[in-house]
């Protein structure tokens, strides 16, 4: 299913999100905070109820803690994503390391905290999260066989309609409008995160590629997104 999403500006006001998080002390700040900051939050304290809301309308994005009690929330954004829920989902993990973070990249969310986190930050990544939806209708962007319609967050190879995650519909324009030039992950993080949030570790920008290249050019036997050693990715038509 593709979320509807209304277009707000300014303060969050109706942005609906969902709070995944089994510690019920943390849950209640961090909802007390997004609460005072404009946003309406809903709380589930497992991946069962965490689960059975995500699977329903009105939610702009969901925040969902790694260890919950009765499945990961790493199944759980598995689980979502292949039901097809393509919200954006914020990832809190405990662990700060590498393998943990790519771990969380490579189960569907598309950015990731680590607790325990200020509140202050985890607004500006859902700030991020939301400007990356909050956009205007927008001319698709054709290389090649390749379109994508940024505002709708489809890509399309002929009459194939491919879902894309907001992070990979950004990463994806940032290729498409550079078509024939290196990006480094750098580059393309800057693109992805606002100087309010920290740019991510250069093995992030590998797994959402990685996920990128599984949907729109690995089903079709094609190379589009090339890996330029030592230096970053190129997009090249095809």
């Amino acid at each position: 299913m593709r979320a509807t999403v209304s277009v707000l500006h300014g303060r969050p006001n109706e942005f609906h999100v969902l709070l995944v998080e089994d510690d019920t002390v943390l849950a209640r700040l961090i909802e007390q905070g997004l609460t005072e900051d404009g946003y309406h939050v809903e709380v589930a304290h497992s991946f069962a109820g965490g689960y059975r809301r995500a699977m329903m309308s009105g939610l702009h994005a969901i925040i969902l803690d790694v260890s919950l009690p009765d499945r990961s929330g790493i199944e759980l954004a598995q689980v979502l994503r292949a039901q097809g829920v393509d919200l954006p989902i914020l990832m809190l993990t405990s662990l700060g390391d590498a393998a943990a973070i790519v771990a969380a990249l490579d189960s569907g969310a598309d950015d990731y905290v680590v607790k325990p986190v200020p509140l202050a930050v985890l607004g500006a990544r859902l700030r991020a999260l939301h400007r990356r939806w909050d956009r205007p209708t927008e001319a698709p962007i054709r290389v090649g066989s390749l379109m994508l319609e940024p505002s709708r967050l489809v890509a399309k190879r002929g009459d194939i309609e491919i879902d894309l995650t907001p992070t990979q519909a950004r990463i994806l324009e940032t290729l498409m409008v550079n078509t024939g030039n290196v990006l480094t992950r750098s580059q393309i993080a800057h693109r992805l995160h606002d100087d309010d949030t920290e740019e991510p570790l250069s093995n992030v920008i590998d797994v959402h590629i990685r996920a990128l290249r599984s949907k729109v050019d690995d089903p079709f036997g094609s190379n589009s997104i090339e890996t330029v050693r030592g230096l970053g990715y190129r997009l090249r038509r095809a």
